[in-house]
């Protein structure tokens, strides 16, 4: 867990696209806000996007924020 910590506070510094990938309920909604959160980005809206796996039948929806 730690090890996961310290990659985010690494990661958020950059200006990197990350893509955060994993099965359902392993908690890859609290990574990218915890991602959001210690970026160094203007503070705009979280864009609250979740791309799905390519197998779902939709591509990409909108989550409620």
């Amino acid at each position: 867990m730690e090890n996961l910590r310290q990659l985010i506070r690494k990661v958020a510094r950059t200006q990197a696209t990350v893509l955060i990938q994993g099965d359902s309920g392993t908690g890859k909604e609290l990574v990218a806000r915890a991602l959001y959160r210690q970026s160094p980005r203007p503070r705009l809206p979280s864009p609250g996007e979740l791309c799905l796996h390519p197998g779902e039948p939709h591509r990409k929806r909108v989550l409620r924020t």
